[in-house]
């Protein structure tokens, strides 16, 4: 699978030293205020100390002082403009993109990844096409599976087989709103709970997609968002996201947002061996449920297109699994220490 590149890339960070055409632009009009100020001062103390060039500067200076005023606003105007913008998604319809995605799940009985961990991995490509609902004033998304590969070392070649012809058939309407929020999502064929297998593409576009704020954003602006999960078998299923803008680039496809994000995602689940009950997701003292997963990534947005680039995220938790007890035997555990990993990798291309 492909990744993602962008050439020729140029960040800037709002310093004198960047390389970014605007951010030059930007210091070379404070200079080119500053000189006229200079210029406007030296005429003014001029006539203060001569009445006769007062009479003759004097409309000079009124018309030198307007034009500086005027140009001052627009300079203003267009300054506030340059440092903060608002985001929204913008698909043009009749258009199919391309969706890569790529997700490992690594797990471990122990506190130690150690040796030969469980490693399950999968890559699909989609195809997304997208309606705008002006009414509603949000995206209605089209999806289905073009390609998918899936590896996994509890199934024998057959069950791979089976399992990715079955997913192959996989197709999905979605609701997205303007700023990234997933309002909805059916799946056909409905898809059975698959626990911690990297299949739930539900819970991937959840992951990996990004959301905005509905407000003008810049360089180091932070915002939080809670996507539901949408899974019908655990509602209150969800992802806090915490972003913060880090940077813009400018590049020959437009300017990139790249976002940083923190994760926490609580589960309303359980981890299980077979079909034995297993713990709840853990609570502090005061009740309050912790994260089943948490980890962080980078989220990177085409400002000028509205839309996304690419994610990348790494996200970690652990789980006590209960197992069946064996007859009459009781000295085996009745718990195993768990730990999971998941890496997640999305391209979005047109």
């Amino acid at each position: 699978m492909k990744k993602s590149k962008v050439k020729g890339n140029k960040e800037y960070f709002g310093s004198a030293t960047a390389t970014n055409r605007k951010g030059w632009d930007f210091y070379l009009k404070i200079f080119s205020f500053h000189f006229s100020f200079s210029i406007l001062n030296s005429i003014v103390h001029k006539m203060r100390r001569n009445p006769f060039l007062a009479s003759i500067l004097a409309p000079a200076a009124l018309s030198l002082a307007l034009s500086l005023a005027l140009s001052l606003a627009v300079f203003l105007a267009v300054s506030c403009e340059f440092q903060s913008r608002r985001v929204s998604w913008r698909l043009d319809p009749g258009v199919t993109y391309k969706l890569e995605y790529a997700v490992e799940l690594r797990a471990k009985a122990d506190e130690s990844w150690g040796t030969s961990p469980y490693v399950s991995t999968a890559e699909a490509g989609f195809s997304l096409r997208a309606v705008t609902d002006s009414a509603k004033a949000q995206l209605e998304l089209d999806l289905a599976v073009d390609t998918l590969t899936y590896r996994s070392p509890e199934r024998g070649p057959e069950e791979d087989r089976y399992m990715t012809g079955r997913l192959k058939k996989y197709h999905a309407k979605a609701s997205l709103s303007r700023t990234g929020q997933l309002l909805s999502l059916e799946e056909e064929p409905v898809m059975p709970p698959v626990g911690f297998l990297p299949l739930d593409f539900r819970r991937f576009l959840a992951f990996t997609l990004p959301s905005f704020p509905d407000v003008p954003i810049r360089k180091g602006s932070r915002w939080e968002s809670t996507q539901p999960l949408l899974d019908k078998f655990h509602p209150r299923s969800r992802v806090t996201k915490r972003f913060t803008l880090s940077a813009i680039r400018e590049t020959p496809e437009g300017e990139l947002a790249i976002c940083l994000v923190e994760m926490q995602v609580f589960l309303d689940e359980e981890v299980s061996d077979s079909d034995a009950p297993s713990l709840p997701v853990a609570a502090d003292t005061a009740g309050t449920p912790e994260p089943a997963l948490s980890g962080s990534g980078q989220m990177i947005f085409n400002l000028s297109k509205g839309i996304p680039v690419s994610s990348e995220l790494e996200l970690e938790g652990r789980f006590q699994s209960r197992l069946p007890q064996k007859s009459g035997d009781s000295t085996s555990p009745s718990a195993l220490p768990l730990r999971l990993q998941e890496k997640f990798r999305l391209g979005f291309f047109r």
